[in-house]
């Protein structure tokens, strides 16, 4: 089954997708509220694009992370989004539309309240002005795929306890 995705956002591992398909010629919109937890390829999906989240908003300044040389190595690796710069940000979801991206996350601070970010729509063509675009679009795919995925019906895994915790002790 094939799904045109233009959002996904997930609130408290729970995720919410807005979609169209086509079906006998017609075009219809949903929107579906998963009531099931994200599984783990989806949230680490997600997680990678914090990277670019926090570059394209300007967060984080290129040169501490050792230029765009390194930063392109650490992306064809897909190691970037693990940089100690990026500790405590997070990426809970996305928007499309046209050749581009909003970019939606967060970061929570030392007090324990959370900085809202939302990057701003973001060409992922040669014709914007994001020098990481190529590897936005692959991770953004990325996450396409996996809720493509979730809507199928992968689910992620809630860890039970075996025993009471009174039992146990």
């Amino acid at each position: 089954m094939s799904y045109d995705i233009s959002k996904i956002k997930v609130k408290k591992g729970f995720p919410e997708v807005f979609y169209s398909q086509e079906k006998g010629g017609v075009s219809s919109n949903y929107q579906a509220t998963i009531n099931g937890l994200v599984h783990q390829d989806l949230a680490e999906a997600l997680d990678k694009l914090k990277a670019h989240l926090c570059l394209i908003t300007e967060l984080i300044n290129p040169v501490l992370l050792g230029g765009p040389a390194a930063i392109r190595e650490q992306l064809s690796k897909g190691t970037l989004h693990e940089h100690e710069a990026f500790d405590g940000f997070y990426c809970t979801g996305l928007s499309l539309s046209s050749d581009g991206v909003v970019l939606i996350g967060g970061r929570k601070l030392s007090t324990g309240k959370v900085l809202n970010i939302t990057a701003p729509f973001t060409l992922m063509t040669d014709e914007g002005d994001y020098l990481f675009w190529i590897d936005l679009d692959n991770q953004v795919q990325a996450v396409i795929t996996e809720t493509e995925l979730l809507l199928e019906g992968k689910m992620g895994v809630e860890q039970l306890e075996l025993f009471d915790q009174d039992e146990a002790a």
